[in-house]
């Protein structure tokens, strides 16, 4: 049961739950490597830009509290202690670190306000996350069925989605890395800024206060 709840705990992390919707958006047509879905090539962002292109961009993010520079601040130092806790090399600057966030403002105000050093797909990091998480569980015996994270990612909002090709069945003990990528893939074309969008729109809607696992 223990086993069972870490792998549980595993695919909400890996989900970045933020329980709320985010941008999304349809999964391209990819490349299956080794488990791992590659998005179909697009022209990476300039320094400091972000890669948001969701149809929705201009659309308010919404919610019921606006966010004072203090809130603000908050948001972005959370965000990027994650991030360099995870390794990723990005780091968000605020260019109007004065100035709040409310309800009206949208995503594409938020790629022009906030500067990311990079702004890395997640859909590729998740999945080694998955699997190493999975690896951990295996230590102690079977997995006697894997949780289904649908739910958490529909919660998310973003684009990414875990698929398991054999629901329902367990993972033995023995199951090697190499058997995890074949039965498993993380499919979808989310990024860092989008999940920022997503973590923000949180505090919009009060839900600040919810516990949130680290990725």
């Amino acid at each position: 049961m223990k086993k069972l709840r870490f792998l549980g705990f595993a695919i909400v992390a890996i989900a970045l739950i933020v329980s709320c919707p985010g941008t999304s958006g349809t999964p391209k047509a990819s490349e299956n490597t080794g488990g791992k879905v590659q998005p179909a090539p697009q022209p990476a962002p300039a320094p400091g830009e972000s890669g948001n292109t969701s149809p929705d961009g201009n659309t308010p993010l919404g919610g019921t509290n606006d966010l004072s520079t203090e809130d603000v601040k908050k948001v972005v130092d959370k965000i990027n202690q994650m991030f360099e806790g995870l390794g990723l090399g990005v780091e968000v600057t605020d260019s109007s670190p004065d100035a709040p966030i409310t309800k009206e403002t949208t995503p594409n105000q938020l790629k022009e306000r906030f500067k990311f050093t990079k702004n890395p797909a997640l859909a590729d990091f998740l999945f080694d996350k998955f699997i190493k998480a999975a690896l951990e569980a295996l230590k102690t015996g079977d997995i006697p069925a894997v949780p289904d994270g649908a739910k958490a990612f529909e919660k998310l909002g973003l684009d990414l989605k875990l698929v398991d090709s054999k629901p329902g069945q367990p993972i033995k003990k023995d199951t090697t890395s190499e058997q995890l990528k074949a039965r498993f893939t993380v499919e979808g074309d989310a990024t860092a800024f989008d999940y920022f969008v997503a973590y923000v729109r949180m505090y919009l809607k009060g839900q600040d206060s919810e516990p949130t696992p680290s990725l």
